[in-house]
């Protein structure tokens, strides 16, 4: 894998209206592509779950409870 020397057409602008409860978390494919010891990813499912599970905390609580369970997936 290399860079992309041109990136202007993966780069897309969009307006998306958040309303005050909503949460919006920002993450990158180390995340949803970390393997377990059976090679299995962590995936988008299980963390929407994990986020939509502690939706109502701070954010810090959602980023802590998305990277325990991302441990808990790949073990220590």
């Amino acid at each position: 894998m290399s860079l992309e020397p041109d990136i202007s057409q993966f780069v897309h602008k969009i307006t998306v209206r958040l309303n005050p409860q909503d949460v919006l978390i920002l993450f990158t494919d180390g995340i949803t592509e970390a393997e377990n010891s059976y090679g299995q990813h962590y995936g988008i499912d299980r963390l929407c779950e994990v986020a939509l599970c502690h939706h109502e905390q701070t954010s810090e609580d959602i980023k802590n409870a998305i990277v325990s369970d991302v441990f808990e997936h790949i073990g220590r």
